[in-house]
């Protein structure tokens, strides 16, 4: 099956689709640095690495100039 470009960013790590880019140009706009800092940790519990809201929170805090959010923050023991 052929492979559009939004499905291959959608599979590739540190690539993010349009819509991705959008939805996270519109968290740091309507929330800020510390409103998107705040909703990464709260959601960390609740989605897994690289699934699209993940991604969406990735690029908000590259946009809001945040450092990377460390890795453990998906090590949990359930």
């Amino acid at each position: 099956m052929p492979t559009t470009p939004a499905a291959a960013g959608e599979t590739e790590p540190g690539r993010c689709s349009d819509d991705c880019k959008l939805d996270a140009v519109a968290l740091v706009e309507r929330f800020g640095a510390e409103g998107v800092a705040w909703l990464d940790s709260f959601l960390a519990d609740y989605i897994f690495s690289g699934e699209p809201l993940d991604r969406v929170l990735v690029k908000a805090r590259e946009l809001s100039r945040l450092a990377p959010r460390p890795h453990c923050a998906f090590d949990h023991e359930d």
